[in-house]
């Protein structure tokens, strides 16, 4: 699913692959028509050289790993305490 902002969809992004690649236009033009900026279509038209058709696909934005996540231990402990005192972040805190 696409970014309910994004100006391209899947189907967008093929159409400027087409355009570029196989009618041999500029970037510069077909990205005016499609209504999205030089950056964007060459980012898309780079995942697509580099990649091929899967490259079109929209990626997560999730990070890929968390250093500084919580331990399950103490997330356990964090909610255990909200349950039984019924405090906040700012009272909790020096008791953990």
């Amino acid at each position: 699913m696409a970014h309910r902002n994004a100006r391209l969809t899947i189907h967008g992004r093929r159409l400027l692959i087409t355009r570029v690649v196989d009618q041999g236009r500029p970037v510069a033009h077909v990205v005016k028509e499609l209504g999205c900026s030089r950056a964007t279509g060459y980012k898309w038209l780079q995942r697509w050289r580099a990649e091929g058709d899967a490259g079109l696909r929209d990626r997560s934005s999730r990070a890929h790993h968390q250093p500084h996540k919580t331990s399950a231990q103490l997330e356990a402990r964090v909610c255990q305490l909200r349950q039984e005192r019924k405090l906040g972040a700012r009272r909790l805190g020096p008791l953990l």
